[in-house]
């Protein structure tokens, strides 16, 4: 997450208090009955997938925070419980253990329903029963009367979608796409009761349909962070939070929604990624000398390289999930490639990495099998000393990190067989360790570096951290 310019500033250290109206709520009575009206293929909906749709809509007292999802995935392992679908889920995984209590401060999990329950994606039930099932979404709602809800799904766009699905009162709580902002966010029910609405996306579209994307779960944690102010009320929304909204949307346009990101365009990603930092990293070292913290501030900032660091590592981890899930039998020529690119995009920054780091000069490769490092570990150590005793105070920590990156990408390349050709063995997922490692020993080089404001406190962009880009999202 960019420091200044695309940061989260950092969590409030305010708890969220529980429920403002302690009194027991309905829905989680509507939800058990409305999932055991339903058939699925002449059966009626299992007993676990209703226990679970109540443990995520828990709980069950009115107020509090209430996300509204599209409708569950196809294969959640119910019979084990709702613990491990939620572990098990991408986007239940996100909001419930990575996310929510970060932002929230380790309050109680929020409300999650679906607009959809117990429908799977592959059913098209007849309109009357699916505006039946929206119906009873929005009456567990109003039974909820919940402070904030936060609205992440969408009606599907161009598939001839009838009017009359679009049609009851849950079109109040649908989203209206990524980087947009309710123009009145306050909505009265028919109860009269008041609910603040926060405009989000389905995380799936950051994790599976957008996993190079690192700005897009950078806005998913920042309208998440958003509710949670608005319910302590202590929300101020500022310049940057708007340019990051206004940036997804403006990249978003320009991808098609109709299909996730393949591996060959995963791969081009990375390179590009990697070309910037590479960028970065020679142009570092021609400024090694500047000893201003606020010049190096302002240029580190204006490289974006924290945001080039964490976008190379969402690409190279989502290319290991997907290798790692695909058959070898289907591997096919195209995928191959891809993997293959991607390795050699690797290799050919750690060389360019090594050579500037290295005054230059790029030192013989390890040849003995199953010798650690693409270079000699002590090689790369003496370069790097020399290199580093011109540097000033800032320049040194710069370097450090440099460093460090060089020393990691160096070891994960393992010497493998010698003849007829030598090669080198790696693992995709530990190069998205490594560079997100890089990422956020720049993202905290850069908020000791922060510039004072006029009363000598930190201006608003420091304490930033870039919590949400160590999360773990993988797309399996």
């Amino acid at each position: 997450m960019e420091h200044a310019t695309i940061g989260v500033r950092e969590p409030s250290s305010r708890p969220l208090h529980p429920p403002r109206q302690r009194s027991d709520s309905r829905h989680l009575r509507i939800i058990q009955e409305l999932g055991c009206s339903l058939q699925r293929d002449g059966q009626t909906v299992p007993h676990d997938e209703i226990a679970t749709a109540a443990y995520l809509a828990r709980p069950d007292t009115k107020g509090g925070i209430c996300f509204i999802l599209q409708q569950p995935a196809d294969h959640h392992p119910y019979h084990l419980g709702a613990d491990s679908v939620i572990e098990s889920s991408p986007t239940l995984r996100a909001l419930l253990i990575e996310i929510w209590p970060i932002v929230s401060c380790g309050a109680p999990s929020p409300t999650v329903l679906d607009r959809l329950p117990f429908v799977r994606s592959y059913e098209e039930p007849d309109l009357d029963i699916k505006h039946h099932i929206q119906e009873r979404t929005f009456a567990m709602i109003e039974a909820k009367c919940p402070d904030v809800v936060v609205c992440m799904w969408r009606y599907k766009r161009g598939n001839g979608i009838a009017q009359e699905d679009r049609t009851g009162n849950i079109a109040a709580v649908e989203g209206l796409g990524v980087g947009q902002v309710f123009g009145r966010p306050t909505h009265v029910m028919a109860s009269g009761h008041r609910i603040v609405r926060v405009n989000a996306f389905h995380p799936s579209f950051a994790m599976n349909y957008n996993p190079d994307l690192s700005c897009l779960r950078q806005l998913l944690i920042l309208e998440i962070a958003q509710a949670c102010g608005l319910y302590r009320g202590d929300w101020l929304n500022k310049r940057w939070m708007d340019e990051l909204r206004e940036r997804c949307k403006s990249i978003t346009r320009e991808r098609s929604r109709a299909q996730e990101m393949d591996l060959t365009q995963l791969a081009i990603e990375y390179k590009r990624n990697l070309e910037s930092i590479a960028a970065f990293i020679e142009s570092q070292i021609e400024t090694s000398h500047s000893h201003d913290p606020a010049i190096r501030y302002r240029y580190l900032v204006g490289m974006n390289v924290t945001e080039s660091f964490n976008t190379a590592s969402l690409c190279i981890r989502a290319i290991h999930c997907m290798k790692e899930s695909i058959d070898p039998d289907d591997m096919g020529k195209t995928r191959s490639e891809a993997f293959e690119n991607s390795s050699r995009y690797t290799v050919a920054f750690v060389r360019q990495l090594v050579k500037v780091l290295l005054i230059g000069v790029e030192p013989d490769r390890n040849t003995s099998i199953s010798c650690m490092g693409l270079y000699g570990e002590s090689v790369i150590d003496a370069g790097l000393r020399a290199r580093q005793q011109n540097y000033g105070v800032t320049a040194t920590k710069v370097h450090e990190i440099l460093g460090k990156l060089c020393r990691g990408m160096n070891s994960s390349f393992t010497v493998g067989q010698g003849y007829p050709k030598r090669t080198f063995r790696f693992t995709l997922y530990e190069w998205s360790k490594i560079l997100l490692s890089t990422a956020l020993d720049f993202e905290k080089l850069l908020s000791e570096l922060a510039p004072l404001s006029e009363n000598g406190s930190q201006s608003d962009m420091d304490g930033i951290t870039n919590f949400f880009d160590t999360l773990c999202l993988d797309t399996t």
